[in-house]
């Protein structure tokens, strides 16, 4: 099964406990397919439970994997500045969230930059499963704009079908809250 056909699976998964680790799982993937070294469930930050460690030549970071219902607030970002009090010096960690960050949240994270926290988007994720955005390119940028500009970076990706100006041959399916309705994108001229 290919990650977008992984990650359009989860879409669908009604149980957030079971979609929560199969997130997991996906980040994984997503990472050792960028030649990252994965571990799953780690010990990196003993005695807290870390969700990913991941490992490439120099780069080292633990990773939590999110898609909750509610948005990401400081609450679910302060126990990875604890996880990473527990780290060597050299780790980062990166937040994988697919449902967002609040104002609050993304402050703390570029606030609080002597345990660096990198956080990717919805957005962001679905570009890198879909191949279209470089994860390390990614990467690199936000570690950039955290140290030098002290912000959080998120990348604007659209799909190259929405880029391209196609229209869809029929209706797709959007899910909000655990409902699910059909739409269609369309342009109008006038």
């Amino acid at each position: 099964m290919t990650l977008q056909q992984k990650l359009s699976e989860l879409d669908e998964t009604l149980d957030r406990h079971k979609r929560g680790s199969l997130f997991e799982e996906l980040v994984a993937r997503v990472l050792e397919e960028q030649g990252f070294n994965v571990t799953l469930n780690t010990k990196a930050a003993t005695p807290r439970q870390t969700d990913l460690y991941a490992h490439r030549e120099e780069l080292s970071f633990i990773v939590e994997a999110k898609w909750q219902k509610k948005t990401i607030h400081i609450g679910n970002i302060e126990p990875v500045v604890e996880r990473l009090r527990k780290t060597p010096p050299d780790v980062f960690a990166c937040v994988f969230s697919m449902s967002g960050y609040t104002r609050q949240a993304v402050k703390y994270a570029s606030e609080n930059r002597s345990h660096e926290i990198l956080l990717f988007n919805e957005a962001e994720i679905r570009g890198i499963v879909a191949d279209e955005l470089p994860f390390t390119t990614i990467l690199k940028r936000k570690k950039d704009e955290i140290r030098r500009n002290a912000r959080v970076w998120f990348a604007d990706w659209k799909p190259k079908s929405w880029r391209t100006g196609l229209l869809a041959l029929g209706p797709e399916t959007l899910r909000i809250g655990g409902k699910s309705a059909s739409w269609w994108r369309c342009e109008t001229r006038q």
